[in-house]
Parts: C-alpha cells; structure tokens; sequence
C-alpha cells in the first residue's frame, strides 16, 4: 500500500495557515517540509502490523528448498545439485550452508544407494 503525503494546512509550531506547497512557515519559519516527512514516516509505520514478523527466504534458504526437492524427487539430479551447491558455499566461505548442503546430498544419496525409493512406498504402496 502506498501512502500519499498528506498536505500540511496548518503549521505546526504556531498553528498558522501555509499553503500546500510551502516550504516553511512565513510567520514562525518552521520547516514544513521536515513536518510531511515525518508525518509520511509515521503514516509508514502505523501502515506494518504490530507483532507480525515478515518472513523472508534469501538465497540460501531458496537454495536449500530446491536441493531438498530435488533430492526427494530427484534423487540424482538432487545430489548433484547439493554438491554442486555445497562446493559453491565452500569457496565462498559459508560452512554453515555448506553443511547443510553435504546433509541434504546425503539424503539424496540413500535412495540411490539402497534402491528403496520413500516415493515408491508412498505413490505405488511398495
């Protein structure tokens, strides 16, 4: 939602009349420019809602979500995409991504190693 700038009608220091466009106060010389910018700020503010966090996914979350899918779907393409991923945060210096990488291509690798697929169980009842 965007929020326009209200026009200021009054000063705010002495109270007297300025026009919309006014720049300051002709009487008092307040800045009524800083005046609608902190009333657009606050505006701004009292728009978000209190306690409800925004969740966000940066590219390593949006990674890890690709690696994991692939790895449940795909377990080939997801264990090469995982190592391919965790070399990448390697040389980027991103242990903690790179970990949970080397996790997510083991667990591409277990069905290619055991044979037993946890979607045959779950699509064909096997």
């Amino acid at each position: 939602m965007v929020s326009v700038p209200r026009a200021i009608t009054h000063c705010p220091r002495c109270g007297e009349r300025v026009t919309p466009y006014a720049a300051g106060c002709a009487v008092c010389g307040a800045d009524i420019e800083a005046a609608r910018r902190e009333l657009a700020t606050s505006r701004t503010v009292a728009l978000r809602r209190p306690g409800v966090p925004r969740l966000t996914v940066g590219e390593d979350g949006l990674r890890l979500a690709i690696a994991l899918l692939l790895a449940m779907a795909a377990p080939l393409f997801g264990l090469l995409f995982a190592c391919w991923m965790a070399w990448q945060a390697h040389g980027e210096n991103r242990s903690g991504t790179r970990n949970l990488m080397l996790a997510i291509a083991v667990i591409a690798a277990i069905p290619l190693v055991t044979g037993v697929s946890l979607w045959g169980r779950f699509v064909l009842g096997l």
